[in-house]
């Protein structure tokens, strides 16, 4: 469990001059979809959910009736649902009026699938949100409350949330992009959603996350089992599990995430048979962080 390297530099807020730390909280984009199917999996776990089971069994009201009646839940997990973004053209008009999952659904939940469900591979911010949605309906709570009482608090994890956008989260790092290599940094808000949801946007600090790595491979979290299930390869082009990518195997398998929007990038890698864990968390444009991260890992000792 020792940390072998631990390395920060560059400014958390240029407009203060506050440096980025150790405890420095960033936004870690699609991150959060590992919480989500996490979440999903203890419901599954405990025989309140099934991977089989539609998205019309758990939300009866579900306004897209072909895909409520024909996509489930490990389609949803697995990005073979068909279901598409939520972050493309004029996302940053709604965003002020997307303030739950549910308001994600009513308003994205009419938009034609992009194939079949089960038949292709499609990554799917849109899909999480749905998941997010399920786990309310399951769990009789909001994802956030369910996320904070089931994940967060029992890995130690103290310094991630979802607190939106408007409240001022303390050590949360603004986030920065720029046109080119040349052109200045300029803060970031307009992409940014009015707060994280169960595809991503939440923040974290490494910290926390190496320890959301120990709490997943200890079996706080799940058991062995179903780790095993959703870190190995579940859909056509096997790069993906369920709620983590995939890749490699023996010394080499890898699985966790990578997440990345204007002015945020963030990866998160674990090795199990090799004994690593890697963390890398920026404030600023893809994709920086995940290429420093990538080259680590393809030179690590096995």
């Amino acid at each position: 469990d020792a940390v072998l390297m631990s390395l920060q530099g560059g400014l958390a807020d240029h407009s203060t001059r506050q440096a980025i730390t150790a405890e420095t909280r960033f936004r870690v984009a699609s991150l959060n979809k590992m919480f989500t199917a996490v979440a999903v999996l203890q419901l599954v776990q405990a025989g309140k959910l099934g991977l089989d089971e539609r998205i019309a069994q758990h939300l009866p009201d579900y306004p897209g009736e072909e895909a409520a009646r024909n996509i489930t839940v490990g389609q949803l997990l697995n990005h073979t649902a068909g279901l598409g973004d939520v972050f493309g053209d004029g996302f940053a008009q709604v965003a002020p009026t997307l303030q739950t999952h549910a308001d994600y659904v009513a308003h994205y939940s009419r938009q034609p699938l992009q194939h079949a469900p089960g038949t292709q591979d499609g990554y799917s911010n849109y899909g999480y949100i749905v998941l997010g949605r399920i786990v309310e309906a399951v769990a009789g709570q909001s994802y956030y409350d369910y996320v904070a009482t089931h994940i967060l608090a029992p890995a130690g994890m103290a310094h991630s949330g979802f607190e939106p956008e408007s409240i001022n989260v303390p050590g949360r790092a603004t986030g920065y992009t720029r046109s080119s290599s040349q052109a200045p940094w300029q803060a970031e808000t307009t992409s940014l959603p009015w707060r994280g949801t169960a595809a991503g946007g939440g923040y974290s600090t490494a910290g926390d996350l190496l320890k959301f790595a120990q709490a997943l491979q200890s079996g706080v979290l799940l058991d062995a089992a179903w780790l095993e299930q959703a870190t190995r390869a579940q859909n056509h082009k096997h790069w993906y599990g369920y709620g983590f990518m995939v890749s490699g195997e023996g010394a080499t398998q890898q699985y966790g995430h990578e997440g990345g929007a204007p002015g945020q990038n963030a990866v998160f890698w674990v090795l199990p048979e090799a004994g690593y864990v890697l963390v890398g968390l920026s404030n600023t444009d893809p994709d920086v962080m995940e290429s420093a991260v990538n080259y680590i890992v393809r030179r690590l000792p096995l």
